[in-house]
């Protein structure tokens, strides 16, 4: 696991990943992408909360909670964007609210399909 400049947000590489997507049954892989981009082409099992959104939908018994977040303060969140920026602020937001196993994909999106992994795109 690599470091960036804030200690408190955990980056892993796309083959740290590709472990934590083969260990870990209950892993949340969460794009803060805009739904424009993710239906462009996302990580396969992602669920797309843009960070705009994300405090609001991580308050657990609201309206506005994701399902996918409900609850998910136990497991591990993989969190990306395009280039891993956004992604950071994402992680630390999320950690501020109390989840405790949440990683950033460094190099978001970009890294992803270099290393030659799939993506995929809905229907337009």
């Amino acid at each position: 696991m690599t470091q960036n400049q804030d200690p408190a947000v955990h980056e892993i590489s796309v083959d740290e990943f590709d472990e934590f997507i083969e260990n870990h049954e209950t892993l949340v892989i969460l794009d803060v992408r805009e739904p424009a981009e993710h239906a462009a082409a996302h990580i396969p099992r992602s669920v797309n909360v843009p960070l705009d959104l994300l405090a609001a939908a991580a308050t657990a018994g609201t309206p506005t909670t994701n399902p996918a977040l409900a609850g998910a303060r136990e497991k591990t969140i993989v969190i990306y964007c395009a280039d891993g920026s956004t992604s950071r602020k994402a992680v630390a937001l999320l950690q501020a609210r109390g989840f405790e196993r949440v990683y950033c994909l460094a190099g978001g999106l970009a890294h992803w399909r270099a290393a030659g992994q799939a993506v995929i795109a809905e229907d337009a």
